[in-house]
């Protein structure tokens, strides 16, 4: 079995409808309206109110919504749900067909050949399952302007002036909050 990215899914919500190409390593929900070409390499699971038109690429499948004119070739394992339905064609090599499932068309055992030659479009399109996500581009930082030269050290020590005394009115203020802060902090203690 192939190494997949864990704990993450990607989904197209009910009252969702996608058309176009669609590809993905990672596992994949559907149960909007899906039209167009699908990958997913990961596990693929179209719910009750899920609907497929046209042709789906897969490693394992859990199908419980509506194929209509479409083909599935399934890597492993095809598991058609109570209450399904697929007008379509099957290519996989395990099929799974629950009691009240139904199905129209034509179901034969996919070699590996056959899924390699559908699935090498889609694979080609996703990065490596290794590889890290892209570099972000790097932004040029502006041109630094010319610095300025500093001032030639002199030998005067610098002046250093003393700060200008509290008067008897800021300290009266200091005063009075340091006791509200000890009158707080015994009350608070006891």
């Amino acid at each position: 079995m192939e190494n997949f990215i864990k704990n993450e899914m990607s989904r197209i919500a009910s009252g969702t409808q996608f058309t176009g190409n669609f590809a993905t390593r990672s596992d994949l929900r559907i149960d909007g309206v899906f039209e167009g070409k699908l990958y997913c390499a990961g596990r693929l699971v179209i719910g009750e109110k899920g609907v497929v038109k046209g042709t789906v690429i897969g490693n394992v499948i859990d199908f419980s919504g509506t194929m209509s004119g479409g083909t599935f070739f399934v890597k492993d394992t095809l598991s058609l749900k109570d209450g399904s339905s697929v007008d379509g064609d099957i290519f996989t090599r395990r099929l799974q067909v629950d009691l009240g499932a139904r199905f129209v068309g034509t179901s034969k055992i996919l070699d590996e050949d056959k899924y390699a030659k559908a699935a090498a479009p889609f694979e080609s399109m996703l990065p490596d399952a290794g590889a890290s996500a892209p570099a972000e581009p790097q932004l040029e930082a502006p041109a630094a302007e010319p610095a300025t030269p500093a001032p030639a050290a002199s030998d005067e020590e610098p002046v250093i002036e003393p700060a200008p005394a509290a008067s008897t009115e800021d300290r009266s203020h200091v005063d009075s909050m340091s006791e509200s802060w000890l009158g707080w902090s015994k009350k608070r203690s006891q």
